[in-house]
């Protein structure tokens, strides 16, 4: 007797399943005869391109001679899951990230999602459209402008530390420093908590903070590993598990917390909370980004369950210190190699500050520091802290009159490659902030920048961001002359977040 014997349910599913198999088999070969029909570096079974770049020390090279080989669209392959058209054109750029079609995150993505859950970060659809609208008025410049008060008081810190270290003459390795800072801001500006993580160096979620996106980059390298099942049960996952538990746990207890205290307050916090785009402060209240998240919950609505609270302050925890720690590295690194413009911040700093050092810096202080802002934009040119954005292709999209992306595809943006374009950016290799002066930016293509991407899904924190960094380096190169320690090149790596690989150690000469 057959199992299908008067059993049309097993049938009718294993009809289904049957179905469904054929139906991604036509999608796969679809997708994959469209990536082979572009050029690309060289395919190895399984793999793919995953062997070529695993080893993130060098792979930004890699990436770069597969662009000056295969142009500014080619495929890369990495496993059987991440897969697509990497663009670096400006033309192709804008078409992509402009598209309000094209807002689905690639399935690269999917590595974080343990991690971050689907935040705004990931989130897609509706979900997506609801959380940006929610969580805009955050960054109002209000709200900013509260949030400078804390952004002295840690770059105070950090010069401390820093004129400490000179006293013991001990080496001063400047991304730990920065991210460390950057992680006590963001503690404060979306939890409400002070970590005193600069102080305490070995402050547990500190040091899970900064391994999670290295257990991310080697998993998107390694095809074998993406299986959520095989990524479990290798060492890696299990190590990676528990760290991720002292995120998540740490983010619990602070979300409780700040819930009790909204319980007991809920009057007065409720000054701080912008309604309507109308906003009111408490100058006995910080307004923090969580207490936002909880007071939507509390108003019931729209749902807010306490993990989805979890999941957006986990993202703003990441996104709004790793990216800031990688811009104030690097912009600091190249004004150390680059002492001719070093010298003109330093004058446009003694112009606004004249001698003081200490003097906390203002709204209006920021709105002169115009050629510190081209500093940062020319070092996130050159080192744009996300190094790739994805998207996924969920219906035929036409990029333009001759290619159509079809359905179940996915395409790379790569700043770090669109930044070093040399017919839009002559000499790239060379750290000149004068690119940004008003006059030299006229007629460069929208999209010919985007370390904070662009279009839809364009970073909801870049103004929060860029003010943050603007007080941390203005604090720092008030107090110090920077030097290079060692001519070797720095080594970018292509994780997450670009970081140097094996930290950036500079001489600092107080003024």
């Amino acid at each position: 007797m057959s199992l299908f014997d008067n059993n049309p349910s097993a049938l009718l599913a294993l009809s289904l399943g049957v179905l469904i198999i054929y139906l991604i088999f036509l999608t796969e070969s679809k997708v994959l005869k469209f990536l082979k029909s572009y050029p690309g570096p060289t395919l190895y079974p399984v793999l793919g391109n995953a062997w070529q770049v695993r080893n993130p020390v060098g792979a930004f090279k890699v990436i770069e001679e597969w662009s000056r080989i295969y142009g500014s669209r080619f495929r890369i392959i990495l496993g059987t899951s991440i897969r697509g058209l990497l663009l670096s054109d400006p033309k192709d750029v804008e078409k992509v990230l402009a598209s309000s079609v094209l807002i689905d995150k690639g399935a690269a993505y999917d590595a974080i999602i343990p991690w971050l859950g689907t935040g705004l970060l990931i989130s897609r659809g509706k979900k997506w459209h609801t959380r940006r609208k929610q969580l805009t008025p955050a960054f109002h410049f209000k709200i900013l402008e509260s949030f400078q008060e804390i952004f002295n008081t840690e770059s105070k810190v950090l010069v401390d530390i820093l004129k400490e270290k000179l006293a013991k003459n001990e080496a001063c390795e400047i991304h730990g420093l920065f991210t460390r800072c950057a992680l006590d801001i963001i503690c404060e500006t979306a939890m409400g908590k002070k970590l005193s993580c600069q102080r305490n160096l070995d402050h547990p979620y500190a040091v899970a903070t900064i391994e999670e996106s290295a257990f991310v980059w080697l998993r998107w390298t390694s095809p074998w590993l993406h299986s959520n099942m095989m990524w479990s049960l290798s060492s890696v996952g299990r190590r990676e598990l528990a760290n991720r538990k002292v995120l998540h746990d740490f983010t619990n207890q602070v979300i409780q917390e700040r819930k009790q205290k909204f319980l007991e307050n809920s009057k007065e916090l409720e000054k701080n909370i912008p309604e309507n785009d109308e906003f009111s402060f408490s100058t006995k209240k910080k307004f923090a980004f969580l207490d936002l998240l909880i007071s939507i919950q509390a108003q019931g609505e729209i749902e807010m369950t306490d993990q989805d609270i979890r999941e957006e302050t986990d993202t703003f925890m990441f996104e709004g210190h790793d990216t800031t720690a990688a811009a104030l590295t690097w912009t600091l690194h190249l004004l150390a190699k680059n002492p001719e413009q070093q010298v003109i911040v330093h004058e446009e700093l003694d112009s606004v500050f004249g001698d003081d050092r200490e003097r906390p810096v203002t709204p209006e202080d920021l709105t002169q520091l115009k050629f510190l802002e081209c500093c940062i934009k020319e070092g996130l040119r050159l080192y744009p802290s996300v190094p790739f954005f994805m998207r996924s292709v969920l219906k035929d999209f036409k990029l333009d009159d001759k290619t159509t992306l079809p359905a179940g595809a996915s395409v790379f943006i790569s700043p770090w490659l669109t930044h070093r374009n040399p017919e839009i950016y002559p000499e790239p290799e060379k750290y000149l902030p004068s690119r940004f002066f008003p006059e030299n930016s006229i007629g460069r293509h929208p999209y010919a920048y985007i370390p904070f991407s662009a279009g839809p899904r364009n970073c909801i924190g870049q103004k929060f961001a860029l003010t943050e960094e603007k007080i941390v380096l203005s604090s720092v190169l008030r107090n110090f002359s920077v030097d290079v320690v060692s001519k070797d090149e720095v080594t970018p790596l292509p994780e997450l977040i670009v970081r140097p690989h094996n930290g950036i150690e500079l001489k600092f000469t107080p003024r």
